[in-house]
């Protein structure tokens, strides 16, 4: 893009140094500009595509968007279960604001699409947070044909670890807001639990874990309710796991990273972790038996700096994958990166990195829970916004062969630096061949009689404002 940029301001420059030959190269810039972008992508190194297109995966649907309520009783204790799903489905969307102010286009409480049974994805979202804190790839996954549920959980505020605290909730209460506050609360957690190995696998288990399992539990028994929406939709033996940062851990105990074993959820297949720690379960990574796909950004530094997010693509078993992203930080895999953007499906089409993580998260899903040939060909591509992509897929799973290279085991992926130059190379020769064909076929013109112009402006980028309820 600054190459384009850079075209731009020289266009202009010129533009003072003549007369008749700018005027014609200014009516025919936005041609020129056509002209690049239709040949960048066949002359450049493959860029993020904008679809998960596989030759036989499901159809895109639209997205389906309703929030559930359950009561959690353990002992004596009970409380509300807030959940939000998104599913697959035929009805038309419509402009939709989440409870945090993010935009989208869903079908709320539209019934599902019928072309089930679909995997289920349980998403946990990160400390204090929200299961709408990542709307891009719960809304994504829903599309391509999976069901997502996402609770609240009630995070407490240390050091009683009694009181509840939320930054962000589904419905209801908008949460703590205040910048001091929330920098107290994250901070002191962070101090004790890393401070603290047991107590952090005591929060874990009493505040995460029990209610991670509810979730799915629930999800499972409204699909068998014949009164239900779901009913005969959820697809009991397809069941998947994900989520960001604590909930990543939440993840990890739920699939045999917690010391204590029977907390491990059998019926979970496959599972996505972003931003995740490894503390205070490095020591049983190796327990995990699922496959695994674990993202972080290249500027993410984990709670507990003793233990790099690395060590959990290290130490767990094949099949597993590994991704670093390029200009990403810890909130990348929440909703921070649609703020620049007006809707969550312009952040979707728009931003390289949330692009790279709904593919590449989506091709995991739809191989191990779908069995799913065609996504290998995403998952055996190497995306220019990823840092390092590292695959391991062991002896008892094949690799799709595809025509772009494929790495296992523990070799890196990285972006060449040579591809970049070609493109960037290429791309300027055809501003100068586009640009020259303009000013020769000017000054031809001039030869002739001159004649007078009348130039309409149309701001291409133009669009009416649609009001959104």
């Amino acid at each position: 893009m600054k190459q384009f940029l850079y075209v731009i301001t020289a266009l202009s420059m010129y533009r003072t140094k003549v007369n008749y030959e700018a005027a014609s190269l200014g009516r025919n810039l936005h041609l020129l500009l056509l002209l690049v972008a239709a040949l960048a992508p066949a002359v450049g190194p493959a860029l993020p595509c904008s679809e998960c297109g596989h030759p036989d995966s499901d159809p895109v649907f639209n997205v389906g968007f309703t929030i559930l309520e359950f009561q959690y009783a353990e002992g004596t204790h009970q409380e509300a279960v807030t959940v939000a799903v998104w599913y697959p489905t035929l009805s038309q969307t419509s402009d939709y604001i989440y409870n945090n102010g993010f935009r989208s286009r869903v079908a709320p409480d539209a019934p599902p699409a019928p072309s089930g049974p679909f995997p289920l994805i349980a998403f946990y979202h990160g400390g204090y947070s929200t299961g709408i804190q990542s709307l891009c790839l719960t809304e994504y996954l829903a599309s391509r044909g999976f069901i997502v549920a996402a609770p609240d959980f009630v995070d407490t505020v240390p050091p009683e670890f009694v009181e509840p605290a939320a930054f962000e909730r589904i419905q209801g209460s908008k949460g703590v807001k205040d910048p001091v506050t929330v920098l107290r609360i994250v901070g002191e957690f962070a101090k004790i639990m890393n401070a603290d190995r047991e107590k952090f696998v005591w929060y874990m288990e009493t505040f995460r874990l029990r209610k991670a399992h509810f979730a799915i539990d629930i999800m499972l028994q409204i699909g068998e309710k014949k009164d239900s929406p779901f009913y005969g939709l959820i697809d009991q033996r397809t069941i998947g796991a994900s989520g960001h940062s604590l909930g990543g851990l939440t993840t990890l105990g739920l699939i045999g990273a917690h010391p204590k074993e029977e907390l491990r959820d059998t019926r979970v297949k496959a599972a996505l972790v972003l931003s995740s720690g490894v503390y205070p379960y490095e020591d049983r990574i190796d327990r995990i038996q699922i496959p695994l796909m674990t993202m972080h950004g290249d500027h993410d530094e984990p709670m507990n700096p003793n233990f790099p997010r690395s060590l959990l693509y290290e130490r767990t078993s094949p099949p597993k994958y590994y991704l670093v992203l390029g200009n990403s930080t810890h909130f990348t895999f929440g909703n921070m990166p649609c703020q620049q953007y007006r809707t969550v499906p312009s952040c979707q089409a728009l931003d390289p990195r949330v692009k790279a993580i709904d593919q590449y998260g989506c091709a995991f899903f739809e191989k191990y829970l779908k069995n799913r040939t065609g996504a290998d060909d995403q998952l055996s591509r190497t995306d220019p916004i990823l840092i390092v992509y590292e695959k391991n897929l062991g002896a008892q799973v094949p690799v799709t062969q595809s025509t772009t290279t494929t790495r296992t085991s523990t070799e890196a992926t990285r972006l060449q630096p040579t591809a970049r130059l070609v493109f960037t190379l290429t791309v300027a020769a055809v501003c100068v061949i586009a640009i020259t064909t303009v000013i020769v076929a000017a000054r031809h013109r001039r030869s002739g009689q001159m004649r007078k112009h009348t130039v309409t402006h149309i701001d291409k980028d133009f669009k009416p404002h649609t009001h959104l309820r």
